[in-house]
């Protein structure tokens, strides 16, 4: 089922939200192609992530340089034509590394709505792909994303407090580690459409 509007989610819900699609984009069905590293759309946003300079001093703006960087691949029109859903052609490290650049955005900026929006539109997108290939997504998805939630809120918080402390610059644990090839598991018999 697809997310309502970013601003009709609750404020408490987005790191559930970001949870659930690293979830949905580790387990995507194997139809949709692999792509490694080298052959990835998303490569620009393997670690380590640059924001695009030129851009970023055309508007002086993290998230509008983020949006412009994502448009370029998912293109122009593609949230204000035909369905509004974007096109998720293949799964791999490219895709989780943008997942990646999304979690370290939103902690940056968690108020800032036209994040929130990409974080909506690329979750509806995954889960399109899921009833594209009628594949169903697990009830166990949730559930783990609400304890992952947890972990991850208790980890982060902990982090900047040491950081601070520190005051040593916070380096996301996703640009240090060396996406794989991942293949999903058997999905189990809870499985719902």
């Amino acid at each position: 089922m697809p997310l309502p509007p970013p601003e009709k989610i609750p404020e408490d819900e987005f790191a559930g939200i970001l949870n659930r699609l690293a979830s949905l984009i580790l387990q995507l069905p194997t139809m949709l192609p692999y792509k490694p590293e080298s052959d990835a759309v998303f490569k620009e946003f393997l670690p380590p992530f640059v924001l695009d300079p030129d851009y970023l001093d055309k508007t002086e703006d993290e998230i509008a340089t983020i949006g412009e960087q994502l448009e370029r691949v998912f293109g122009f029109k593609t949230r204000s034509s035909g369905d509004g859903i974007l096109d998720i052609k293949e799964r791999g490290p490219g895709l989780s590394a943008v997942h990646g650049v999304l979690v370290e955005y939103y902690h940056k900026y968690p108020d800032n709505m036209v994040h929130k929006k990409w974080i909506v539109d690329i979750s509806n997108a995954v889960e399109h792909v899921y009833l594209h290939y009628n594949v169903p997504v697990c009830s166990e998805v949730s559930e783990m994303s609400r304890m992952l939630t947890r972990q991850r809120c208790r980890q982060s918080n902990q982090l900047r407090k040491e950081s601070k402390a520190t005051k040593i610059p916070l380096i996301p644990r996703f640009l240090t580690l060396k996406l794989s090839h991942h293949q999903p598991q058997k999905r189990p018999s809870s499985c719902i459409r």
